[in-house]
């Protein structure tokens, strides 16, 4: 906006009185001013400035900055550099040393105040060799060709990892695909495995992009039933394709102990409905269980049912809200009843068909 242009002066209070709107409307800096065509206010200008900056104020972003791909190491991997590398390291030096100048595996005595890492070369001894002044390891593997694997450094693990997962053509992929490049390469080192966890796993990308593969929750416990008909699960499908009776929702009923399920076709999903529906279909058939569970529909939690259950003396629990894991048995038939109609049902065809079919299966 040029300085020449309108702009309009807000005030903090009604226009009733001049004084109070110019008051307000003033600040130390400037004015607060309204761009023409714009919504919003823009922060106070100075009257001097040439053009009016057009800012406004925001919620600010409740979120961490994005993820920065990790540079390319500036690691030489070549023969004479990896001799370098060993030589300089601390515990393969001292390897290489005792493969030099001894052939027998050191005693127990000799190494059992050294390093973890000190004590884990050697206990592949007899694996290990000295091949063109490089120490390496014979790496065998089930159903796999023996192969000759550079022993490496600690300090190069990174880089190394760097190439098998943050490299373009290899697409930062997860824990398992990572490690079975990193026993297909040419390397060995100490822990290869956790390393490998521990670099994914601390990856800022694959933190951004992926989400978490078993989300955290609390330990299933087992549903212990004693007798047939004695505990019931029960739970609503639909709608489908209304039928020629006007059916257009199933109530899928289904025994704890026998595994016996049942599905009934409903008008409607009212509670009046459900409930009748489980006590002439089911009750007076099977007898009255001892417990009854569902989800929190409100067919369900409805005072028509309360009352049916306190009448009938049954034992009413229900699933957490959001979280039916604990109606898995009739939520897995819900399933399989979809899946078996829907192979049945098309555009010409009727559901009264295919639930005939699918009650016989049964």
């Amino acid at each position: 906006m040029k300085k020449g242009e309108k702009t309009e002066v807000i005030g903090a209070v009604s226009d009733e009185s001049d004084s109070k709107v110019d008051e307000h409307a003033q600040t130390s800096t400037g004015l607060w001013t309204k761009v023409p065509g714009q919504g919003g206010l823009s922060l106070p200008i100075d009257d001097d400035s040439e053009e009016l900056p057009v800012e406004r104020r925001g919620r600010k972003q409740n979120r961490p900055p994005p993820a920065k791909q990790k540079r390319k190491p500036d690691v030489d991997f070549s023969l004479d550099a990896i001799k370098e590398y060993q030589q300089s390291d601390e515990i393969l030096s001292k390897i290489l040393k005792l493969k030099t100048e001894q052939t027998e595996k050191p005693a127990w005595k000799d190494i059992s105040d050294k390093s973890l890492e000190f004590k884990f070369w050697s206990a592949r001894w007899e694996l290990l060799e000295i091949k063109n002044g490089v120490l390496v390891m014979k790496w065998k593997e089930a159903a796999r060709p023996a192969q000759w694997k550079v022993c490496m450094p600690g300090s190069l693990v990174d880089p190394i990892i760097w190439y098998l997962h943050d490299a373009r053509t290899c697409g930062h992929l997860g824990i398992k695909k990572i490690y079975e490049r990193a026993k297909l390469s040419p390397f060995y080192w100490r822990n290869m495995e956790d390393t490998v966890k521990m670099y994914v796993n601390q990856c800022d990308i694959c933190g951004e992009r992926k989400d978490p593969r078993f989300r955290k929750r609390h330990q299933m416990k087992s549903y212990i039933v004693g007798a047939p008909f004695e505990q019931l699960v029960t739970d609503i499908a639909g709608p489908f394709p209304v039928m020629k009776n006007k059916n257009k929702y199933i109530l899928v009923v289904a025994d704890y102990f026998s595994k016996l399920t049942e599905i009934y076709p409903m008008l409607d999903m009212r509670a009046t409905t459900v409930a009748d529906i489980i006590v002439r279909a089911w009750v007076k058939r099977y007898g009255c269980p001892t417990e009854l569970h569902s989800d929190q529909d409100r067919q369900y939690e409805s005072l028509i049912f309360k009352e049916l259950c306190q009448l009938l003396e049954i034992h009413k629990t229900r699933t957490t809200s959001l979280h039916p894991r604990s109606d898995g048995m009739v939520e897995r038939m819900n399933r399989t009843v979809n899946d078996m109609l829907s192979k049945y049902i098309k555009t010409h065809q009727r559901l009264g068909y295919a639930f005939r079919l699918y009650y016989n299966g049964l």
